[in-house]
């Protein structure tokens, strides 16, 4: 219940910030996102949880936030820059493909937190969420993209626990 009403008020506030107009929300709905997933994770714990928190695990997961707040900026300008540069140029720079990604987050939340992520990087978007992958749609096969989704994989990890399982990847 309360997730919903954080997606509400966060879909209120960004309204209010950015309008109504649809390419708002191609920033709007991962930052709704985001928040939806801070507010549900910062506001679990009581004073007194926090409090019994040590001071050096709270400075690592502040450090995980910052992170990946950075990784999110840089990849949303990355991801507009390189999709505007790949549809304006003639002819069109893209070849379209869909590849799956084993993740090794167990979390839903996690997962949806990192379908949000990959869909702001460069050419990609999220197409489907499964048990233990992700179906990504790219407008270029670039090899080097699976390291970059590892990385993300990794910071999104790094916000709850840290922990990632292992996965066979085939």
């Amino acid at each position: 219940m309360m997730t919903a009403l954080y997606a509400i008020a966060a879909s209120l506030i960004w309204l209010v910030y950015a309008g109504a107009h649809p390419s708002s929300w191609f920033i709007g709905i991962p930052m709704i996102v985001a928040a939806v997933y801070l507010a549900n994770n910062l506001g679990a714990l009581s004073k007194q949880e926090v409090a019994e928190v040590p001071l050096a695990q709270r400075l690592r997961q502040l450090r995980a936030y910052l992170k990946f707040a950075i990784f999110f900026i840089v990849s949303s300008v990355r991801g507009a820059i390189d999709v505007t540069l790949r549809t304006l140029s003639i002819p069109m720079n893209v070849s379209p493909v869909l590849f799956s990604y084993p993740t090794r987050l167990s979390d839903e939340s996690d997962l949806v937190l990192l379908a949000a992520a990959i869909t702001l990087m460069p050419g990609t978007l999220a197409a489907e969420i499964g048990d233990a992958h992700i179906v990504i749609h790219s407008l270029v096969p670039d090899p080097s993209m699976a390291d970059d989704i590892a990385r993300c994989e990794r910071l999104v990890a790094d916000l709850r626990t840290g922990q990632l399982e292992e996965v066979a990847y085939v």
